[in-house]
């Protein structure tokens, strides 16, 4: 029956209803009159949802030191800002020790090339031995190497000296002091935990059947624990659905803000494919016990 014929009948059942009640010597009450039509729905199921941060890092030492600063837990950082620094007084130190080596290995490099030059000259008047240019060459030759390697040492160690400052990887809150001023801190020792707070998403545990059913950038509907609805898109829906718990990993970006971390929600999926039904609003429905 198609919606057109479907209107008129419920209109006329609503004005039978009415004529029955004002015959009983009640006033009508009063009602409209809405259109039954013919909609696309699918079944639904609504499971348990999360707030999550996308963005959440562990930062840790990466040389061995004893912690001098470490940034307070609710702390804001900016990308790049200091949320750790490690004793630096043996890094500085071996980087000086190392400068005054390359500055002596350039010093020999230097003289070294010099005697080379004067040698040649030397031996194209038959002045000096050919034994003795060979062996200044050698000995520039291993000049240039060690120079080399003093070189790489010391980019080495202002590198260590460099990453005993630990920075923020991007913009967020410090949530939880892992090591505490003072501290030894061995290399790859996390220090403490930084959340991007501002980077959220919707993370839910989803039973396999809805794959096919959900797919990346389509839209499913959020509820709070308040009962408030509002929609998100969906992110990524991971197939990680091995082992006894044949769950997927559902990733949804929520619209507006307000939104917390660690805050319980639900989240409705749809367990069948769409058909076609007929569909009447919610408010005329009455629904009561027998």
């Amino acid at each position: 029956m198609s919606p057109r014929r479907i209107a008129p009948l419920a209109a006329l059942c609503l004005f039978a209803v009415s004529l029955a009640v004002a015959a009983a010597g009640r006033p009508p009450t009063p009602v409209q009159v809405a259109e039954v039509a013919r909609v696309n729905l699918a079944p639904q199921q609504w499971v348990p949802a999360t707030v999550v941060a996308r963005r959440e890092a562990r930062l840790a030492a990466e040389t061995a030191a004893r912690l001098r600063h470490v940034a307070e837990v609710g702390e804001r950082l900016a990308k790049g800002a200091v949320a750790a620094r490690l004793d630096d007084t043996y890094l500085r130190l071996r980087v000086e020790e190392l400068s005054a080596s390359e500055t002596s290995d350039q010093a020999r490099l230097t003289y070294l090339s010099k005697e080379q030059v004067r040698l040649r000259r030397l031996a194209k008047q038959n002045n000096a031995a050919q034994t003795r240019l060979d062996e200044v060459q050698a000995d520039r030759v291993a000049a240039e190497q060690a120079l080399a390697v003093t070189r790489a040492r010391l980019r080495q160690a202002a590198e260590e000296l460099l990453r005993s400052t630990l920075r923020a990887p991007f913009a967020g809150v410090v949530a939880e002091r892992l090591r505490q001023p003072g501290e030894w801190a061995g290399s790859g020792d996390p220090v403490l935990r930084l959340v991007d707070t501002t980077a959220l998403e919707v993370r839910a545990s989803v039973p396999l059947s809805v794959r096919g059913l959900v797919r990346p950038g389509g839209q499913l509907p959020l509820r709070d624990a308040e009962g408030g609805e509002r929609p998100a898109r969906v992110r990524a829906l991971v197939a990680v659905g091995d082992g006894p718990s044949h769950r997927l990993d559902l990733r949804l970006i929520p619209a507006g803000e307000g939104w917390t971390i660690g805050q319980p929600l639900q989240v409705a999926v749809p367990t069948a494919a769409p058909r076609e039904v007929l569909a009447v609003p919610r408010d005329a429905l009455v629904l009561r016990s027998a």
